[in-house]
């Protein structure tokens, strides 16, 4: 609400608690793995799925990598954007990637029970760490622990996920075509929109409500599927059109790389129709409806109803 400086800060905060929690629990994770190999979990048999069981965990999983486009987002308010830009999100995947692997293989090597590890943690659902660090020494305050960074974890990703929606709010209203100019207002001390964020946050709110959360992971997935093919083609195209423009930043093999995510988008969205049929028909019910909002204010834009970007 107060600026992208504010909500960094916030950040700043949080993440390091989270952070710092994974990474206990990893240590002391590998410290049981390694202190008593032989009491180790057995994993099981390998991809006791199949490939499409492996399909369907990267059709899921995809939403635990989203943000990074929050980046790009605030290259508005960011300093020297084409450079920091790349390095950004770069350097905060790589961060990811390592703590999510470092996780991984500790609940799953560490988790001790009757059953191989992958089905201890698949029947905890969303508890799956606190299954393991059960297993783990000092479980009495591993458990705590785990809980704090979960939470801590959910506000960091609601805090960057407001401040995204509502930029892209202010963006689209900004053009006086796509949504009313009234989400282009601006905060009078903080020149951040105000309005675009109220309506994220009562937009989240009501989804968060309503819906079971593995439905919403399910059409969230699908909403990022569809918006970022949609990145995929525009980059592919502008590159067509385009081929001399001045460009800070490369994206290597081109137009391979797009190509084949144009391709796992289609691919990952058929599994997580498999999962949560429900979900497609939320989707194609929302992407209708703002079809027609876009429609509609397109049809008033073009008759005259907006003036200088003004409804009138």
């Amino acid at each position: 609400y107060r600026g992208v400086k504010n909500t960094g800060l916030f950040g700043f905060a949080v993440v390091p608690i989270s952070i710092i929690v994974l990474l206990f629990f990893s240590v002391v994770g590998f410290f049981a793995i390694f202190s008593a190999p032989s009491q180790a979990q057995p994993v099981g048999e390998l991809m006791p799925f199949g490939v499409g069981g492996i399909l369907v965990g990267m059709a899921l999983m995809f939403l635990a990598f989203q943000g990074f486009e929050v980046v790009a987002q605030a290259g508005e308010e960011m300093k020297s954007p084409e450079r920091n830009i790349p390095r950004a999100i770069f350097i905060s995947f790589a961060v990811i990637l390592v703590i999510y692997l470092m996780t991984t293989t500790a609940a799953v090597w560490g988790s001790q029970g009757d059953a191989p590890s992958w089905k201890i943690l698949s029947h905890a659902g969303e508890g799956a760490l606190l299954a393991a660090a059960v297993s783990f020494p000092l479980s009495g305050l591993l458990g705590p622990l785990v809980t704090l960074g979960g939470a801590t974890v959910a506000l960091a990703a609601l805090n960057a996920t407001i401040y995204s929606a509502s930029h892209v709010f202010y963006a689209m209203a900004r053009q006086g075509r796509s949504l009313p100019v009234e989400f282009e207002a601006l905060h009078p001390k903080y020149g951040t929109p105000s309005l675009a964020i109220l309506a994220s946050t009562v937009l989240m709110a009501l989804l968060v409500t309503v819906f079971p959360i593995n439905d919403i992971a399910a059409i969230a997935n699908l909403l990022f599927f569809f918006v970022f093919a949609q990145v995929h083609m525009a980059y592919i195209q502008y590159r067509r059109k385009f081929p001399d423009a001045p460009r800070t930043f490369h994206a290597p093999f081109y137009p391979w790389l797009s190509i084949l995510a144009l391709f796992m988008f289609v691919v990952l969205s058929v599994q997580i129709v498999n999962v949560s049929p429900w979900s497609l028909s939320f989707f194609l019910g929302w992407l209708m409806l703002g079809m027609l909002i876009h429609r509609v204010y397109v049809e008033r834009h073009e008759s005259g109803a907006f003036a200088h970007g003004k409804v009138v």
